[in-house]
């Protein structure tokens, strides 16, 4: 009985890490227990998938010393999963591109820090679902709660309210804004956040993401599909 106990148990166990999960739900997990994640992880092998961020090509004169490294994203600002790929397998880079989707299965490294290295990777394209969004074409009026990549992670920075698309508050003080529907760019004139300039989102990579501004606070209009260093990200709560 203690045999079969453990066989079920390992099967379990194995069974977990073969379903297929996504750069956000790994970046996730992560943030709530380093140590955890690390102790689940370290050596096993798994299969993710997720967008790319970048592409790193191995150095030609280090060759087999070096690898060519693909990094996936979670928030779409960090590399969190790194793919590494030997030298001589290059001509396996020309199946991706930076903004793309894949699945790979690749064992995890022993150390465990900011990102999760991959090696003996294999990979499987993964196209991006496409779905029919609910969400409004202009920015909903109502509560939007703002985030900020920062030395810690992506953590929360404050909550403004959008009561006009000329009128916002933020900590009990108001401002005037101005939104142009068919740019889809808020200004902040005056108030809290005089200066800033955001471009509304109604969706982004994760279908789960409510819509959203992509903020900016030297005033510059912010880019949709650049890495979104210094932006905060702004998402809407409801009324």
């Amino acid at each position: 009985m203690k045999v079969i106990a453990f066989c079920f148990f390992l099967a379990l166990s194995m069974s977990a890490f073969t379903q297929t999960q996504t750069v956000k739900q790994l970046y996730d997990e992560y943030r709530k227990s380093k140590y955890s994640f690390a102790n689940k992880y370290r050596n096993q092998t798994i299969t993710v998938t997720g967008k790319i961020r970048s592409i790193s090509v191995a150095s030609d004169f280090w060759k087999d010393q070096d690898v060519h490294k693909i990094h996936l994203t979670a928030t779409g600002y960090e590399n969190f999963v790194v793919c590494q790929i030997p030298y001589k397998d290059s001509a396996i880079l020309r199946r991706f591109q930076v903004g793309g989707f894949l699945t790979v299965t690749g064992v995890v490294a022993s150390n465990i820090s900011d990102a999760l290295f991959l090696s003996q990777c294999t990979f499987a394209t993964a196209e991006s679902a496409v779905k029919k969004s609910s969400a409004p074409a202009n920015a909903p009026l109502g509560k939007y709660n703002v985030y900020q990549n920062d030395a810690t992670g992506f953590n929360y920075q404050y909550t403004f309210q959008l009561k006009s698309y000329g009128l916002y508050i933020l900590n009990g003080k108001a401002g005037n804004c101005m939104y142009n529907t068919k740019t889809n760019i808020i200004n902040f004139s005056t108030g809290p956040l005089k200066g800033f300039t955001g471009l509304y989102r109604p969706t982004t990579d994760n279908e789960n993401d409510p819509p959203s501004f992509l903020l900016d606070a030297k005033g510059k209009i912010p880019d949709a599909n650049s890495s979104h260093q210094g932006n905060q990200f702004a998402y809407y709560q409801g009324r």
